[in-house]
């Protein structure tokens, strides 16, 4: 009878077998205040469940909370992501995580507020994600003739919605500019204070001045994102379909804006348009198709000729709700 060789069982691989991956200190400190777990809270969160080789120790979560670590495992990262509600990229420290949507019309906040820059990140990317699981039973559309992917342009418009809505606090930072002027001697020189947020159209909005943001506008920015996830939370938990064309009138009422015709309509034949009319209001081609909906949309044109746009303003849109 020939023996066998005893083995070894393999034993299972832990966190503490993973690569190391980034993790900045600074905004794992503010994820953690903001979920209101506290270190303690977190610690039991991590480990719950779990067998003791697996646990993260309160030693390592303390040391990058104080900022004193650079690294961490991936798999660590990733349930601290999950625990607190915030992208592994953006504990990560990269500076761009958000929507190019959302993140173009609120960059100098996001940029200069870490607790901003959190709060619109983990709002844009519910919301874009609840927007993806609409999309998914909705029957395909094919690209325009210039290549546009109608399901893109509906989470970019999606994102241009929710900075929309977050920017109704938009007058509170010229409230805030405007306050050296009330101290000012008769006759002297006004200068903007430096830690007013820029407007969007400076050359220098975005720039890494290393200037906080006021605690008013930074609050009132945080207010704002809460108001927003308020208003959307049934939809984000997937409780509620949500009405895209409410939303549209929504973001129109508080924050009055122009938007032109969607891309979609550039080339876009009379069966196009009659099938887009059609679009239920709880598709997220509303977005998109809202002209059609409307009996708004241009008239056909060959291609080649450029096309009329058409403001979306609340005085040619229906009152009362959808």
């Amino acid at each position: 009878m020939t023996k066998r060789p005893m083995t070894k069982p393999i034993p299972k691989p832990t966190h503490r077998d993973g690569p190391l991956v980034p993790l900045q200190g600074a905004r794992f400190r503010v994820a953690v205040d903001e979920s209101g777990l506290g270190l303690a809270g977190v610690f039991v969160g991590l480990n719950r469940g779990r067998r003791r080789l697996e646990w993260v120790y309160k030693q390592t979560l303390h040391h990058h909370y104080q900022g004193k670590g650079l690294r961490i495992r991936a798999t660590v990262r990733a349930r601290l992501a999950e625990l607190l509600e915030a992208p592994e990229e953006w504990l990560a420290g990269e500076e761009v995580w958000a929507p190019y949507g959302v993140y173009l019309p609120l960059r100098d906040p996001i940029r200069r507020s870490l607790r901003v820059s959190l709060a619109v990140t983990r709002l844009a990317w519910q919301a874009i994600t609840a927007t993806q699981r609409d999309l998914a039973i909705q029957p395909g559309r094919a690209p325009t003739p210039e290549g546009y992917e109608p399901a893109i342009l509906a989470l970019s418009t999606m994102s241009a919605v929710l900075a929309r809505l977050i920017n109704i606090v938009r007058g509170v930072p010229q409230l805030i500019a405007w306050r050296p002027l009330l101290y000012t001697a008769p006759g002297a020189l006004f200068v903007d204070g430096p830690t007013a947020p820029l407007p969007f159209e400076s050359e220098r909005v975005g720039t890494k001045s290393g200037e906080p943001l006021p605690p008013a506008v930074e609050q009132a920015y945080l207010a704002a994102v809460l108001a927003v996830t308020y208003l959307l939370e049934p939809w984000l938990r997937g409780q509620q379909g949500l009405n895209y064309s409410a939303l549209l009138d929504v973001a129109e009422a508080v924050n009055p804006g122009k938007a032109n015709f969607p891309p979609t309509f550039d080339h876009a034949s009379n069966e196009d348009i009659a099938r887009w009319a059609r679009t239920a209001r709880t598709s997220p081609y509303a977005l998109i198709d809202w002209p059609a909906m409307e009996g708004r949309a241009p008239a056909p044109r060959a291609k080649g000729f450029p096309t009329k746009t058409a403001s979306r303003s609340t005085s040619t849109r229906k009152k009362g709700p959808r």
